[in-house]
């Protein structure tokens, strides 16, 4: 099954993306831990390999996070589905979930992960840990701004591509122009936090002034971030061919007026 019919077909028992969570949830959660059952990913249905998913993740659930299993089962899957050659580039690790999520049972994928993390040492010595603990040579941590290394730092071709280092339009619309030129043929963007209106509306407008066709494959937003489902909104997106060439000009003249209009 390929990674957009995967990502389509998730389903949920008990709550779904656009059920308010209820009241206590988060009680009744930490009580099914302590009893060895981990709601969220009985919660979540994957359309196969339920079992394979939750083995390769249950450590990487277990960290502080502000995402979901359901998350990490497409990022793993994505990865796990790359061609050789292309890389998974994870912008803003936090405490490492996204990132172990690509790397648990793809030792043999390359896994990139970038984060800013000097200011906060207890944080990025527990991610670092983890980190060294986890990884192959296959894997790699750059840390510092993702500016930085998507300018002058990265090489080859990207299969998969997760940013989380923006909340606002700019920055959001920066790390996707700037890590665009190395998609690679059906390479996956994975956004999160797309609840958030400006967030949303980078991501629109990037594929809208692209060069290249990009098809969307998730668009969903939940209530409110927390959700056990897909957390604060998830937008997932393919990159395609070359948009025509009057298309292209289209796109680009609305941005010029867009760009006057601002002025």
């Amino acid at each position: 099954m390929e990674v957009a019919e995967f990502a389509q077909n998730i389903t949920f028992r008990l709550l779904q993306p656009n059920t308010p969570r209820p009241s206590g949830f988060r009680a009744l959660n930490k009580v099914a831990r302590k009893a060895g059952i981990h709601l969220e990913m009985w919660m979540t249905r994957l359309p196969e390999d339920q079992e394979e998913m939750q083995r390769r993740l249950k450590r990487a659930c277990k960290l502080p996070r502000t995402s979901t299993f359901a998350i990490g089962a497409i990022i793993n899957r994505a990865v796990s589905r790359m061609p050789d050659q292309q890389a998974y580039l994870n912008i803003g690790v936090g405490q490492g979930f996204t990132l172990f999520a690509g790397m648990s049972g793809n030792s043999h994928k390359k896994c990139i992960g970038v984060d800013d993390l000097a200011r906060d040492t207890k944080p990025r010595n527990d991610f670092l840990r983890r980190y060294l603990r986890l990884r192959s040579p296959q894997h790699r941590f750059w840390e510092g701004d993702f500016r930085d290394y998507l300018q002058h730092e990265h090489e080859g071709q990207l299969g998969l591509y997760v940013f989380d280092g923006s909340k606002s339009y700019d920055e959001q619309r920066q790390g996707l122009e700037l890590a665009e030129p190395f998609f690679g043929p059906g390479c996956l963007v994975l956004v999160d936090d797309t609840n958030w209106p400006e967030i949303r509306e980078a991501n629109l407008d990037f594929m809208k002034h692209s060069r290249f066709e990009y098809r969307s494959l998730l668009d969903i937003q939940t209530p409110r971030a927390g959700h056990p489902t897909f957390w604060n909104g998830l937008m997932l997106f393919e990159r395609g061919q070359l948009k025509s060439s009057a298309g292209f000009a289209l796109a680009k003249n609305l941005r010029i007026r867009t760009q006057r209009a601002a002025a």
